[in-house]
């Protein structure tokens, strides 16, 4: 990597150690719900980038990158020197069948190419920051048996919930889902939260 490029990386680790904040909640609604949407964004550009395959069960078709093929791919660190660069900045972290490491890599390398022409040419925030989230809300994404355990519920489905889309992923707004629902809100209950956390919000400002 170049001595800028670098920089951008060390600073960006140094932005995720202090400002990530963990939960800790062993059973989360929300968490499940942050999957389906970056699930949604994730198949949305590998469309746009020719690949209709919407197959999640292996770490490589998490990748955006190894799909959209840009310049510098060859520059991004191997996941295991990453890892050594997560311990170094105290930033926690599984491997094994936990998926965490994995989406903390792909978040980082999208902060630190993001001004790229590649990343640009998106026209797309940062996918990986919905998983980052749900790393903060209960520590793992773990896969078993070919399904990911996630927030104290089973992912195993990809049609069922095929499109769904969050608002927002505010934090305030995420937490005001949780103080609602027991149970996993479909789109439209989705959505009739949105439009309560809206008028709710108003009446504080």
């Amino acid at each position: 990597m170049t001595i800028i490029i670098d920089e951008k990386y060390e600073k960006v680790l140094l932005d995720l150690k202090q400002n990530i904040r963990y939960k800790n909640k062993d059973r989360d609604v929300v968490s499940i719900l942050l999957f389906r949407n970056y699930l949604t964004e994730l198949f949305h550009l590998k469309r746009l980038l020719g690949n209709d395959s919407e197959f999640i069960k292996s770490n490589d078709a998490h990748n955006i990158f190894l799909e959209l093929k840009p310049s510098w791919l060859n520059e991004l660190k191997d996941i295991n020197s990453f890892y050594e660069d997560l311990k170094r900045f105290d930033i926690q972290f599984s491997t094994g069948r936990f998926l965490d490491g994995l989406f903390i890599y792909l978040f980082v390398y999208w902060e630190v190419y993001k001004d790229s022409t590649e990343i640009k040419s998106l026209n797309f925030e940062n996918i990986y920051l919905s998983p980052l989230k749900i790393l903060e809300r209960i520590n793992h994404i773990h896969t078993h048996n070919a399904q990911f355990q996630i927030g104290g519920f089973t992912f195993k489905n990809t049609e069922k919930y095929k499109g769904f889309k969050l608002p927002s992923i505010d934090d305030k707004f995420l937490d005001y889902i949780e103080s609602k629902c027991v149970e996993i809100p479909n789109q439209e209950e989705t959505n009739q939260l949105w439009e309560e956390f809206k008028k709710y919000r108003k009446l504080e400002s």
